[in-house]
């Protein structure tokens, strides 16, 4: 009897999406006791799904490959004029990244802090950076607004802990997100093009939720958020003329009609459908299962299914 033999070779996993988050979870996540299915409880299902879809697109892997020497020279230029966050220098910010990790029950990021008066702040992660880290400008550092803080370096601290690193650096390196960059290159597949612009925009609503979670009021979500965009952060807002007492009241209008009855036209921005997904987060079990100290604003929460259908709708404009 002749032995049929296989090529070890053929059983090793060469998907994108799976080596990122396998990373990702290896350096992110403190326990798996708020994985469900093998996703963070507070991940955004339209961000996941949309994130594997990337991971399997055909010529993704010849996309990637300038990335990883993006990421890794940003990281050089960033750790080569900065000084490195701690109990001692850069306490403040120091100190809000502790409580941003521990609220998000991950692995406490390094935090570089670069010389720089612009409000700026990313997070890094890929083979050849020894650990994830977050890079926040002096000028932010030393704002003196904890809210705001809390919320922008807990939004980084979720794209670490759900393995978003890679894609958003793809997305910064082909001029698709609005982050600055004297680096730029050309994508010519218009199928991975659309599809990375897509996933950057449903990645937000899971940063958003990590920043939810980060802050020490969660109701404060939509005030924080439209500090940043005043305060001129790129690549988190784009600036639009919107008010928190008219994002609250439009959502309050939105929360109460049923899912398949929501419907909102071309003069509802991502921004706005994005504040709203954020809104639904603040009403739902699962923050509070993850900050036992804070306090609902409704009566009635939502659970995680119910809460993932509606904000899929609001995303995308409402039932098609």
């Amino acid at each position: 009897m002749i032995e049929t033999l296989t090529n070890p070779l053929f059983d090793i996993d060469t998907n994108f999406y799976h080596y990122v988050s396998a990373r990702s979870k290896a350096h992110a996540l403190k326990s798996d006791s708020h994985l469900i299915g093998g996703k963070l409880d507070y991940a955004f299902d339209g961000d996941t799904d949309y994130r594997q879809k990337l991971g399997g697109m055909f010529g993704m892997t010849k996309v990637l490959k300038p990335v990883f020497g993006y990421i890794a020279e940003t990281y050089r230029m960033a750790f080569g004029s900065s000084a490195k966050a701690g109990s001692l220098k850069f306490s403040a910010v120091y100190e809000i990244s502790v409580k941003c990790a521990e609220r998000l029950n991950m692995v406490l990021p390094m935090v570089f802090v670069v010389a720089t008066s612009k409000y700026v702040i990313y997070s890094l992660e890929g083979e050849n950076i020894a650990e994830p880290c977050i890079v926040i400008s002096s000028g932010l550092a030393e704002c003196g607004d904890e809210k705001l803080l809390k919320f922008l370096i807990g939004r980084e601290c979720g794209r670490i802990q759900n393995g978003h690193c890679l894609y958003k650096s793809a997305a910064v390196l082909y001029g698709l997100a609005g982050a600055d960059s004297d680096r730029r290159e050309t994508l010519t597949d218009s199928n991975i093009k659309n599809a990375l612009a897509e996933w950057y925009r449903l990645s937000d609503i899971t940063c958003d939720r990590a920043g939810i979670i980060s802050l020490d009021e969660p109701a404060d979500y939509v005030k924080v958020a439209l500090g940043a965009i005043s305060s001129g952060i790129t690549g988190i807002y784009k600036a639009e003329n919107l008010t928190e007492d008219g994002i609250i009241e439009g959502y309050e209008k939105i929360h109460f009609t049923p899912a398949r009855s929501i419907s909102l036209d071309s003069s509802y921005s991502d921004l706005y459908r994005r504040l709203c997904c954020g809104l639904e987060f603040i009403n739902c079990e699962v923050l509070y299962n993850r900050r036992t100290d804070a306090h609902p604003t409704v009566s009635h929460l939502v659970n995680k299914q119910a809460m993932e259908v509606r904000c899929v709708i609001i995303s995308e404009g409402g039932v098609k």
